[in-house]
């Protein structure tokens, strides 16, 4: 409600009075009035002034009763006389769950017939073989720098869809010596652990460990719940031949969303070592595993 200013009747009601009394004490000094006796000059102005001052105080009147008449006309407005209930303002509507159509999704076996053999869905690009590019995914400068660690790309698949993708990798470098060795599982998955966590910038506590078993290959899963994404490293060591003894690692890496989840782990569970990996049928002498001069 906007204020209603208020007339202040004070300074007029002054000015009366100093003018009456300055009036009164105003008078021909040669003139000589007698005690009790009044000119009728004096009469007239006192009669003057007293109307005035009436006239002043009447005004007033006046104006406070307007004033109150309005103040109480904005009170009406804006008080009510009876205690509103408030309407009540229906809930917004939250979206209820509602089950995805279940659409047949189809798979095609992907192997280069020598070193493994895998499941990928149908849609996905993938990339085969050491030399493999996938554009806008795997690039040659990406598969220089594996290679600089004695690590090569078997698999790569890619939705450019939703950009989930999975990446299999064989990590050969105890292979360049002259008699390789089985790698330490425990330290190898340690080490692998601390990279994960030092290239991510994640605590220790970010990566889920648990045990894992792929073709029969005992090993570790690591998985990394991001903000948009989720990353599962499986790392496999085994002391087979096909796994050259024990010389050789396989990491199968994926990033997805989480609805894709299962896909990706049907992706990993389908992941099959065969025995061209290894380069070798028996275990009697590892120098016949070795990489070194070839």
């Amino acid at each position: 409600m906007a204020s209603i200013k208020r007339k202040n009747f004070i300074p007029a009601l002054c000015l009366a009075l100093i003018a009456l009394i300055f009036l009164s004490g105003c008078g021909n000094g040669d003139d000589y009035i007698p005690e009790n006796q009044v000119s009728s000059s004096d009469v007239d102005i006192q009669a003057t002034v007293q109307s005035e001052v009436e006239k002043q105080l009447a005004e007033q009147l006046e104006v406070e009763a307007t004033i109150q008449a309005r103040f109480k006309g904005e009170l009406d407005k804006i008080v009510p006389t009876a205690t509103a209930t408030p309407t009540p303002v229906p809930p917004t509507p939250r979206p209820t769950a509602t089950s995805t159509p279940t659409r047949t999704l189809d798979w095609v076996t992907i192997s280069d017939h020598t070193t493994f053999s895998v499941l990928s869905p149908v849609g996905w690009q993938t990339a085969v073989g050491r030399g493999a590019l996938l554009e806008g995914f795997i690039t040659q400068d990406y598969l220089d720098q594996l290679w600089d660690t004695k690590s090569a790309l078997l698999f790569a698949a890619f939705d450019s869809e939703s950009g989930s993708n999975v990446q299999v990798m064989a990590d050969l470098a105890g292979l360049f010596v002259e008699v390789p060795k089985p790698i330490d599982t425990a330290s190898y998955i340690e080490v692998q652990i601390r990279d994960l966590i030092h290239d991510l910038g994640i605590d220790d506590s970010a990566v889920q460990q648990s045990g894992v078993s792929i073709d029969g290959i005992k090993g570790a899963s690591l998985e990394v719940a991001l903000d948009e994404a989720s990353l599962k490293v499986v790392l496999l060591l085994g002391k087979e031949p096909r796994m050259a003894c024990g010389a050789i690692a396989i990491a199968i890496l994926s990033w997805s969303t989480g609805d894709q989840q299962d896909l990706v782990n049907t992706i990993f569970e389908s992941f099959t070592v065969l025995p061209g990996l290894g380069g070798t049928l028996s275990c009697d002498d590892l120098r016949d595993v070795s990489l070194l001069g070839k």
